[in-house]
């Protein structure tokens, strides 16, 4: 395990992903799935791992997909798995399918083994018309960071590839890095679940903080503000978006990723600093105060999408009164993109 992250931090993304892949270079197997006469979406990059925001993020595109385009069959294959796929995804994907990669914050250098895959499909797969779902866009200020800036503007400047931003920030930095590409702007494709979950009776405080590489050191205000909340709730549920379940797949996705929404749900008010923590709260129409990450994406989000909203709130400025609303969320470019020959 140290060795890997060694890895990950010395060698450049696409020489990580050869040498992480190379089992599955020299031991090509081919997909055990019926293919209908239908034409496909090919869901190419899903997540298996236990992170529950890429997982909501996973269950939303499907949900999105077949709700929106009956006549297409999706097939999914996870992320770990298209290397030794490769071939035969080679030989059975037809020009007229459309690849759909997997949304959420990997966009860029901070986690080499998502965009190295998104990278090998992206030049595998010239000929077919490429969705790439709201993602956050994020590369290091160094040096790594802006050699990896230049191979990707190598590898995504083509016709063929529609990304979609989550946020304006990452919007406007997408269409300054690749001028060729068509590049839209949609919210966070789990807003599509805004809605669907309801809790009549809520009871107590949430508190879901990081513990990962995003998670920034909280300044005094910080955390005396999380103290002096805690005190005014005798009910606190500390909720963690990331699971030991590294095998969850489309059988068990939509249970796992309800459940996890419902954690939220039960509650009067959730602090978080994750992205996920502030979108599952917001589907489920829990008040939250989110706290900012390494990233920024929370604030990013929150002022492109939900600045208006009373149930959600800066630390610095939470709301005084929370007011119940009913949002509507506009997918239209992403349809249109989808749509368009």
């Amino acid at each position: 395990m140290l060795l890997v992250k060694y890895l990950k931090k010395l060698l450049t993304i696409n020489t990580y992903g050869k040498l992480r892949d190379l089992k599955g270079y020299l031991n090509q197997k081919s997909y055990c799935t019926s293919i209908s006469s239908k034409k496909h979406f090919w869901f190419l990059d899903a997540p298996d791992y236990g992170n529950i925001g890429d997982q909501a993020i996973a269950y939303a595109t499907k949900l999105f997909l077949s709700e929106n385009y009956s006549e297409f069959d999706i097939i999914e294959i996870q992320q770990s798995q298209i290397i030794k796929y490769l071939n035969w995804l080679k030989n059975n994907i037809n020009e007229s399918d459309i690849i759909v990669l997997q949304g959420g914050g990997n966009f860029g250098n901070l986690y080499p083994p998502y965009e190295a895959i998104r990278r090998k499909i992206v030049q595998t797969f010239s000929n077919n018309k490429i969705i790439i779902f709201p993602q956050s866009v994020y590369y290091t200020n160094d040096i790594k960071g802006n050699y990896e800036i230049k191979v990707a503007k190598k590898i995504y400047n083509k016709d063929n590839i529609v990304i979609f931003a989550r946020e304006k920030n990452s919007y406007n930095r997408l269409k300054a890095l690749f001028p060729n590409v068509e590049v839209g702007l949609c919210p966070d494709i789990v807003f599509y679940l805004y809605g669907r979950i309801n809790v009549e009776k809520k009871n107590g405080l949430g508190i879901c903080l990081r513990n990962d590489s995003e998670k920034i050191e909280f300044n005094e205000n910080q955390v005396c503000f999380i103290d002096n909340k805690i005190k005014c709730y005798k009910n606190i549920n500390y909720i963690d978006t990331i699971c030991s379940n590294n095998n969850i797949n489309s059988q068990n996705r939509e249970q796992i990723v309800y459940n996890k929404i419902m954690e939220f749900a039960v509650n009067e008010l959730v602090l978080t600093d994750r992205l996920h923590g502030m979108i599952f709260s917001f589907i489920s129409k829990t008040p939250c105060v989110f706290f900012p990450s390494k990233t920024g994406k929370a604030n990013f989000i929150y002022e492109t999408w939900l600045s208006n909203s009373n149930m959600i709130s800066d630390y610095k400025e939470p709301q005084s009164e929370i007011i119940e609303e009913d949002y509507t969320f506009d997918f239209t470019v992403l349809k249109n993109a989808i749509s368009r020959n």
